[in-house]
């Protein structure tokens, strides 16, 4: 806004107070809009094109408004003094129970377990000091209850599906045992144990932890599963004979395939046989790696403690320290009751 030559008092608008638009030199009016370009520092109007009278004075600006679409008299980065005033903290926190998250925590304890029995027996099988038939013998009562149990509680149509996978699975395994015992000959035995190693870290970073805690109905964890099997294949090349090969692979595939589904109807049906499972597998794992070494007993027990307790406690000390804030400035979103509908 500038003052006019000859009037000191009357102003002139370099740009349209009502859209914005540039005024060229000479213009008295709009080229959009039709208003007047010049407005008076006393208090004088501003005559509307259509004939409606809107008296301003220079120098007072209207209120602000949220509205996009409105030229205003403010700059873009205004704050408004309305502009916290809904602003919200904490919405949707999440609050956890102690109990609740020690029993949850049994997911991640029992597949530890489970991961650390599979290297015990292994290590057993390589030193000699299992006998394989012993071996064979219990993989073959689990699998005679995992087909009566498919038996039991599917359709015919399910069942027959089930159980066909299964024999497959396993004349697959005994079919390919020549080649999975001569596979990695070439390679040395540090590397393969470091794979090995690796490829649990894999499997128990990757395991579907909520279709153990019957969160889905589904077990949807190919990667976990695949990095356990290759674990085991490779695991299974450093054994000396072809039934040590067999009885360790489809150990494995008992150990990483079967109990997880296993585990999971076993919850389904009591929430406390599960939890009493789960105790003394892990008190079994326990006093098996004490026989092999107190010191891995020792890092065995402390994991599980810190899984099981230290880490509730500090996921509940961060979320009473934990602040959120949102307001009207967030992103839109729409909540699962809102998609159903």
């Amino acid at each position: 806004m500038v003052y006019r030559r000859g009037n000191p008092r009357l102003l002139q608008h370099l740009f349209c107070p009502w859209d914005g638009a540039e005024y060229e030199e000479g213009e008295t009016v709009c080229r959009r809009c039709g208003n007047d370009r010049q407005a008076s520092e006393g208090g004088a109007g501003l005559v509307l094109s259509e004939g409606v009278e809107e008296l301003r004075t220079v120098g007072k600006k209207r209120p602000w408004e949220r509205k996009l679409y409105v030229q205003q008299d403010y700059p873009d980065n205004y704050v408004d003094k309305t502009f916290l005033v809904g602003l919200v903290t904490n919405a949707d926190l999440q609050t956890y129970d102690l109990a609740t998250l020690v029993y949850e925590s049994t997911a991640i304890t029992s597949t530890v377990s489970l991961a650390l029995l599979f290297f015990l027996v292994f290590s057993a099988m390589y030193d000699g000091l299992v006998d394989t038939r012993y071996l064979l013998g219990s993989e073959m009562a689990v699998f005679g209850l995992v087909c009566l149990h498919e038996l039991l509680t599917k359709a015919r149509e399910d069942r027959r599906q089930s159980i066909s996978s299964l024999l497959t699975l396993a004349l697959l395994t005994l079919a390919m045992t020549p080649v999975l015992g001569t596979l990695t000959k070439s390679v040395s035995t540090d590397t393969i144990f470091a794979l090995s190693v690796l490829l649990l870290v894999v499997h128990l970073a990757f395991s579907d932890y909520g279709y153990l805690l019957g969160k889905s109905d589904k077990f949807a964890a190919p990667l976990a599963l695949n990095a356990a099997v290759s674990a085991s294949v490779l695991l299974a090349s450093r054994l000396s004979s072809k039934l040590d090969v067999f009885a360790f692979v489809a150990f494995s595939m008992m150990v990483f395939a079967l109990l997880p589904i296993a585990r999971h109807n076993l919850l389904l049906y009591s929430g406390r046989l599960y939890l009493l499972c789960t105790l003394a597998g892990l008190v079994g794992v326990g006093l098996l790696a004490l026989s092999v070494s107190p010191f891995l007993f020792i890092v065995y027990s402390c994991g599980i403690l810190f899984i099981s307790l230290i880490c509730p406690f500090l996921l509940i000390w961060a979320q009473a320290h934990k602040n959120t804030i949102s307001g009207p400035w967030d992103e839109s979103t729409l909540d699962a009751e809102t998609l159903r509908q």
